[in-house]
């Protein structure tokens, strides 16, 4: 269902899981830290034929993961958030680093429907929530408050 709605908004869906992708019909992949690298993944699994991100917190980071063979780049946390306290806000400037190395960077943590364009005018080609659909009392709502915000002109 999750699709085939985004599908009518022009949205792309980016799952964490490769089977759970390739199951759902979503567009793209998202790979963790810990998990194989890209070029390892289109390696054991040829078949697949969407998009695989991977997460970076460090311009290294973001440059390993480019040489992998990442298709794009989960960047974050871009602002303070409840999901990984531990980490340290890197700010809208990071995305634009991030940006410059020619490849669609998604950011995430602490997005809100409010920071969306100015994101997307940082260089993000898309932003990524957790909390602020999870924790939802409309998810659907949430979501659609997103789309509105990152399609609305600056």
């Amino acid at each position: 269902e999750i699709v085939a709605a985004a599908t009518l908004f022009s949205a792309t869906v980016l799952l964490a899981a490769l089977l759970h992708a390739a199951a759902l019909g979503a567009q793209g992949l998202q790979l963790g830290r810990d998990d194989l690298a890209p070029r390892e993944v289109r390696r054991a699994f040829p078949r697949w034929q969407g998009w695989i991100g991977a997460s970076v917190h460090s311009m290294a980071e973001a440059g390993d993961a480019r040489r992998e063979g990442a298709d794009y780049l989960l960047a974050g946390p871009v602002y303070s958030t409840r999901s990984h306290p531990d980490r340290s806000a890197l700010g809208p400037a990071f995305v634009t680093e991030v940006a410059k190395l020619g490849l669609p960077v998604v950011a995430i943590g602490g997005i809100t429907p409010e920071r969306c364009p100015d994101l997307r005018d940082a260089g993000a080609w898309g932003a990524a929530a957790i909390s602020a659909l999870w924790q939802a009392p409309d998810p659907a709502q949430a979501a659609m408050a997103f789309l509105s915000a990152w399609t609305e002109p600056s």
